[in-house]
């Protein structure tokens, strides 16, 4: 690809860092990310290090971006769109003035954008295909670990429950029996209520990630209509790759829109949270 302006090279630069941070926030390597996206390790490296001169047209370029974005469950069409505004069309001007007078030219010139179209969405719908089974995979496992951390905490709280002998302050006092029925039910229930409940809803394709009083409880792409719910009882993090598709609604309140098209966000939410 030809040289670029200052201006044109600062903002493709502003759009690559985006897709590094999602990679990096993913723990994807550039080895990875070829595999994902089929393009060779060698352009990725020479995309994220600036070296633009050394990638190929920018029709390819556009092709690289949309889907590197959509492997890292951002929003593509957006980021390859504001490309198209960045790069410099004067190259085309150049060469109509030969061809003016024939029509026919401007199909060989369209062709390619066609078929490059058509071989990344059959990219993309295999590399869907494979990643939804991987995705399964680590749920299932990432749950059967959440279960378990959740049914050993109840045995280490009834071992000092028995261990702590109550019936020896029963004979001394008898008249103090009476009053400690009545204070203990009601501070019980206060602690069980307090904790916050989030509810998502998908209006897009986004990559989430949700971390439950410290736990990772899910990371992973939802698809659109998926709605998920997750529940803590001090801190609850989410994290999204495309905010704009992203419904939330907590402690059962009316659902908001978690931020603006394509935006990375990342939101911390509290049982006092509204």
């Amino acid at each position: 690809m030809k040289a670029l302006h200052k201006a044109q090279h600062e903002q493709l630069q502003e759009i690559v860092d985006n897709l590094i941070q999602a990679r990096k926030e993913q723990s994807f390597s550039i080895e990875e990310m070829a595999m994902k996206t089929l393009i060779r390790p060698a352009l990725l490296q020479a995309l994220e290090e600036g070296r633009f001169e050394d990638l190929p047209e920018p029709i390819f370029v556009q092709g690289f971006i949309l889907r590197y974005a959509d492997a890292l469950g951002l929003n593509g069409s957006s980021l390859a769109e504001q490309f198209i505004k960045i790069s410099d069309p004067p190259e085309l001007k150049e060469v109509t003035p030969e061809v003016e007078p024939k029509t026919n030219i401007y199909i060989p010139i369209f062709l390619p954008y066609l078929v490059l179209v058509v071989f990344a969405s059959l990219v993309l719908f295999y590399i869907l295909n494979s990643g939804r089974k991987v995705e399964t995979i680590s749920q299932d496992a990432n749950f059967q670990q959440t279960t378990k951390a959740e049914t050993k905490p109840p045995q280490s709280v009834t071992s000092p429950s028995v261990s702590i002998p109550i019936t020896q302050a029963s004979p001394t006092p008898s008249t103090t029996q009476s009053p400690t029925p009545s204070a203990t039910p009601s501070p019980t229930p206060s602690p069980a209520s307090k904790q916050v409940e989030v509810t998502v809803e998908l209006q897009g394709k986004s990559w989430l990630r949700v971390v439950a009083d410290g736990k990772q409880v899910f990371q992973g792409i939802l698809d659109k209509g998926a709605q998920k719910t997750w529940t803590a009882e001090k801190r609850l993090l989410i994290r999204s790759g495309n905010a704009g598709a992203v419904l939330i609604s907590t402690n059962k309140q009316k659902a908001k829109v978690l931020g603006g098209e394509g935006a990375i966000k990342q939101v911390v939410l509290t049982p006092e949270s509204e």
